[in-house]
């Protein structure tokens, strides 16, 4: 159990899904490539973005960039005299990004299904709650960190729980385009 918690935890299982999330994004968009005609070419788009994203994010991740870029942001806040005062403009940061992401992930999802693209709304959506979390950890607030690496659901971390949920959350939606697809094929 001990093992499986570590894991969890650890840095290697969260590339792994993240690998996992982009190589069925690909086989999503791989699939949607053969019949790329023009109603199909957005969900081609969105699975070869998301794919790519997803590559990225496992080597950031497996690379520890994150950490690397929020130590050149505290080095520029110090050196620029605002580390003191930085809380309000975390504050505000964080505020912002919950508000522009749920504009934009509501108005994005009305605006697909209004163009007949609901199917890539559970993808899009799972993508734009990624991007969202990944973004407010890197603000890095004191009191979002101290619940996202201090506090445990079953001796995970929330920060592990609700980063691998999310890809995974990616990755059901791209097998979901996929088993969509493979129906249709068959009727």
């Amino acid at each position: 159990m001990d093992m499986l918690i570590a894991a969890l935890n650890g840095r290697a299982l969260r590339v792994a899904v993240y690998l996992l999330a982009s190589v069925l994004s690909f086989a999503a968009a791989w699939q949607a490539a053969p019949r790329s005609r023009r109603q199909d070419r957005p969900l081609l788009s969105f699975w070869l973005a998301t794919g790519s994203i997803l590559a990225v994010l496992a080597l950031s991740r497996e690379v520890d960039l994150a950490a690397r870029i929020a130590e050149i942001g505290r080095t520029v806040f110090r050196t620029e005299g605002w580390y003191a005062s930085r809380r309000p403009m975390q504050e505000a940061a964080v505020l912002a990004t919950l508000a522009g992401a749920g504009l934009f992930t509501a108005g994005g999802s009305v605006a697909l299904i209004r163009m007949r693209r609901a199917r890539i709304v559970p993808g899009f959506g799972a993508l734009m709650a990624l991007a969202t979390f990944l973004v407010v950890r890197a603000i890095s607030l004191h009191d979002i960190d101290a619940v996202l690496y201090r506090r445990a659901i079953n001796h995970v971390y929330v920060n592990a729980v609700a980063e691998l949920g999310a890809t995974l959350l990616i990755a059901m939606a791209a097998l979901l385009t996929l088993s969509i697809r493979r129906s249709r094929a068959r009727s």
